[in-house]
């Protein structure tokens, strides 16, 4: 059996989904934890999904009505805030590719902060293992005003 995870952004916590009802919430993680890389979540019907999401499937029903719909709190975003779109066999994720993409950034640029740190580590590494010609140090200057400066040391 294939086992799959989604990312769930830290941002769904100051998103207007977060102001919806528990219910609601709760259906739209369970299509979330449920969806492909595509955004498709299978489910053959509201039923389906009321079992997964533990919810009665006229509960359920209404939280899809939500989910399908316009956001009432912020329309101005992509799909005018709706968040799934019922296709056959199941719905689809409308932002689903969106957030793969920053996912998937976000893990290349975690991958090259390791590969870079890495790297660094070990040719910190191979220096200090190195055997380098000690060079003589050089005696450190005085710090401050040279006592000398201003004195002429000619005749009168």
């Amino acid at each position: 059996m294939l086992l799959m995870y989604n990312k769930l952004f830290t941002s769904i916590l100051d998103s207007s989904i977060w102001l919806e009802d528990d219910g609601v919430v709760r259906v739209w993680v369970t299509l979330l934890a449920s969806m492909d890389e595509t955004g498709f979540c299978k489910f053959g019907s509201i039923h389906n999904l009321a079992r997964r999401a533990n919810k009665t499937p006229k509960e359920t029903a209404r939280c899809v009505e939500i989910l399908e719909s316009p956001d009432k709190i912020d329309p101005q975003q992509d799909f005018e805030g709706r968040r799934i779109e019922r296709v056959s066999g199941g719905w689809i994720v409308l932002n689903a590719g969106k957030y793969r993409e920053m996912a998937t950034r976000q893990i290349a640029l975690e991958k090259n902060r390791i590969r870079v740190h890495n790297f660094r580590a070990k040719e910190k590494a191979e220096a200090a293992t190195e055997a380098k010609p000690k060079r003589p140090r050089q005696p450190r200057r005085p710090s401050g005003p040279d006592p000398s400066f201003g004195v002429w040391k000619g005749e009168i």
